[in-house]
Formats: structure tokens, sequence, C-alpha cells
């Protein structure tokens, strides 16, 4: 009779932890909230990277802990850039985030056009697939951009430290999340997106906008 408690014990919290590592494809996840972080000046961790988000088909997008970096996590893979000593510095460790937006999606549908000339015309062909949040990644060889990298709060004024860079004809990898309802949660007040993109060094950035982007591929996931 102990025995077969114990097999049924050990196979409860099996399929209980299955359970909780699971990440459903196809569905919008999202933790804490920028409207809530910045406005209050909260830098704590809300969301610690996992085993299960370092899985194929993982996607994720935020600021590290204590807003000292961007984290990316790109088909599985970590990309948490900060400044240090004046440089950037890439690492692939997990790590904790003030806020993130993320999803699981194994099957992406193409996207025709490929030049695009800034981010509302980005958003517009976005909108014009569906209403449905998404997720979607490319390649894109961009004229300009502006993009930075998080560097902490600042003691007096408590705004965010920012780290700028403006290259021109920049190859990047990119990934970003789209949804029509969540402005200030985990896109700006002022947007539908919010877009993340990897340099050809490994280093990742937030994408604040663009100038006539080339897009080598494009494609998309739509999210429940």
């Amino acid at each position: 009779m102990y025995r077969l408690k114990y097999f049924f014990s050990l196979l409860f919290l099996s399929c209980t932890h299955s359970a909780i590592d699971q990440i459903d494809d196809g569905t919008l996840y999202y933790t804490s909230g920028l409207k809530y972080t910045v406005r209050h000046g909260i830098s704590d961790p809300h969301y610690s990277i996992s085993t299960r988000d370092i899985q194929k088909g993982v996607f994720m997008l935020g600021p590290e802990v204590g807003f000292s970096g961007e984290v990316t996590i790109y088909d599985g893979k970590i990309y948490n850039s900060r400044i240090e000593d004046e440089r950037i510095k890439t690492y692939h460790d997990k790590t904790s985030l003030v806020f993130n937006v993320y999803a699981r999606c194994q099957h992406f549908y193409p996207l025709s056009f490929s030049s695009i000339k800034n981010f509302a015309q980005l958003e517009a062909k976005l909108a014009s697939i569906s209403d449905s949040a998404k997720l979607f990644v490319f390649k894109a060889k961009i004229s300009q951009l502006k993009a930075h990298i998080l560097n902490g709060i600042d003691e007096q004024t408590g705004e965010l430290k920012k780290t700028f860079i403006n290259p021109i004809d920049f190859k990047v990898l990119g990934v970003g999340f789209y949804s029509q309802n969540h402005r200030r949660v985990f896109t700006h007040h002022d947007s539908d997106v919010h877009v993340h993109i990897i340099d050809d060094k490994g280093h990742t950035y937030h994408l604040d906008n663009f100038l006539d982007a080339n897009f080598l591929e494009i494609k998309y996931c739509e999210l429940k």
C-alpha cells in the first residue's frame, strides 16, 4: 500500500511539474508592466528566466532587474546586454527582469512586404492582418536607426539612464510584440509595438525607431 501511494504521489508531482513548466504555444504572456514599474521607479525583479524559457520557439523581451540592461530571448537563446566600463557586454546566462512579454511559437506565417519606411508603417502592416496580438521576428538591413540599452536609474532625477546607438546601414535580427490592447504595459504609451534587435556581434538593444528597413525575412505568429 505504501509503495502504491508513493507511486501516485510521484505521478502527481510529475504532472504538476509539467504543467508549471509548460508555455502554451501561441499564448501571450507578460508580467508586471511598464506603467507600474517605470512610473513608480520599481526596479525589483518580477520574472526570473527558467529552464522552460530557454527552449526552441520561445521569444521574450524586457529590461533586466534594476533597469540595468536589455534582455532578449530569441528562439530559446538568452541575450543580456549591459554597459560596463563604457562598453557593451553581452551575457547568455539566466537572469531576472523588471517586466517582460513573451510567447512560444512553433508555426509562423511569412509576410510579403520587403521594405518599410518607419515604425508607423510597420504597425499599420501588422494591424492590417488582424486585430489579434502578434509575435513577429525578422532579419533586416536598416538604413538608419535609434536604439538604446538601459543603464540603471539616475539617483538624483529618478529617470532611467539610457546608452543610445545610432548606426547607419545596420544588419540585425529582430523580435517584436504587437498589441492594440497593451499600451503602457509592454509597449509605450504612443505605440502598439515593442521591438528588440540583435546585431552581428550578438549585442541586443531596445529599438526606438528606424528609417528605411529592408526586410530580408519577416514572419509572424498570432497570439491569444
